[in-house]
This record gives C-alpha cells, structure tokens and sequence, in this order.
C-alpha cells in the first residue's frame, strides 16, 4: 500500500474550475479531479486549526461546540494506527518533517513541502518501501510572494480608475462590504496564488506520473481553513 496525501491550508474551493469557478485556471487541479472521485460535501465541525486537525488526523468531530472548552478527548490517530500496522508515515509541514521510520534521514532543512528541489526527497519512502504514507502539508495563507503577470491577468477586467497593486501582507479580520475596491484588489491577487499553486502542482503530478508504483499508488487531495474570496 503507497498513499499520497497533499493538504494544503487556505485553499478556497470556490476557486477551483473543478467546483465551476470560470475565471481561475487551474489545469492541473482540473485534470486530477476529472480523474477521481470528487468529494463536494466533506465539513468539519469547527472552522479551527485544531478542529480540522482532529477531524483530518483522527477523524474525530468537536459537536458541539463548547465555548472555551474542548471536549473531544485524544485518541489515536490515523498515523498512529497505520505505524502500529508496520506502514511508514513519512509527514512534511512547510519547514519541518518527521517520520515513523528511523530509516528515512531528513533532507535538507528548512524544506519546501511543494519546491522543485525537494520534491523527489519527499518520495523517497514510497520507493524504499512496500507499505508508506506520505503525507505532505502546506499553505497559501499570505504573506503571498504574487506574480505580476499572473496579477495583471486577473485584473484585465479592472472596472474601477485606478490600477491596482497586487496585495501580498493583507491584515486578518474582515473588509467593509462597502468597499469593493479592496474585495476586488484582494480577490484577485488570491486568483494569481492559486494559479502559481496549480503550476506548482502541475511538477508535482509529472514527477508522480514518473515513478514505477504510480499507478498502484492512493493520491488524496484535500483543503483546509479556504476562504471565500
């Protein structure tokens, strides 16, 4: 058994063409949807880092709702269940990883969970053995790095008078609903996020594509904590 599992934080489905939205090409996304078993109506029971975990890693759920208590106890996770059954989780965070098995060295450190240099790294657990998971765990939560073409793109529609300067550091809270320029400014500049991350995904798919066990391989891909822009 080879499981791949790509989860990546702030990713708001209404941007995806795999979920109707038009204006935001995301090929490589829509490609892999088109050729799996789309999940539509997965929720978890609290909107928190902590909630999404419990519900990601132990499939535990926090109803109801407790105002400043947690009232889910600790079980065993799903990592914790499959190391117990001798298969090698391998976890990559944006920074950090570990893994189950002494016999997986880290790689370079800090290490990019979707960069070129360590994509191949990252697999390396799925060839060294016949049953792993790899679990690899990323983000799109600004501050973003924003690609002027891909923001220029997104602003070909610009309907107000001044252009626009992409957004890279927005402040967490909410906006006016009065004003629109700044939904639009911000709204666009996460459309050219979620394009560089396709593109990202794209190297990611072509390497998979690359290797002996692919095909006989589980590839899930999931979200958490997106944003309705």
């Amino acid at each position: 058994m080879k499981v791949i599992v790509i989860q990546v934080d702030g990713l708001q489905l209404a941007a995806l063409g795999a979920y109707g939205n038009v204006w935001v090409d995301t090929p490589h996304l829509d490609m892999l949807a088109a050729s799996s078993v789309v999940f539509d109506q997965h929720f978890v029971g609290v909107p928190s880092a902590e909630g999404i975990a419990r519900a990601l890693y132990g499939g535990k759920t926090c109803f109801p709702l407790i105002e400043g208590k947690h009232d889910v106890k600790a079980g065993q996770t799903i990592l914790e269940l499959l190391s117990s059954r001798n298969v090698i989780c391998h976890v990559v965070h944006q920074g950090r990883q570990n893994s189950s098995s002494p016999e997986v060295e880290p790689i370079s450190t800090p290490c990019s969970v979707l960069g070129a240099d360590d994509l191949q790294g990252h697999l390396r657990p799925l060839d060294e053995f016949e049953n792993a998971l790899v679990w690899l765990q990323t983000d799109i939560f600004p501050p973003w790095e924003v690609s002027p073409d891909r923001f220029a793109k997104q602003c070909e529609d610009w309907e107000f008078e001044e252009e626009p300067p992409p957004w890279p550091d927005p402040e967490p809270g909410w906006l006016n609903p009065a004003d629109d320029i700044s939904f639009a400014r911000l709204q666009r500049t996460y459309a050219a996020v979620v394009e560089d991350l396709d593109e990202k995904l794209g190297e990611w798919f072509d390497l998979l594509a690359q290797q002996a066990w692919w095909r006989e391989a589980v590839f899930i891909f999931t979200a958490a904590r997106g944003q309705n822009l």
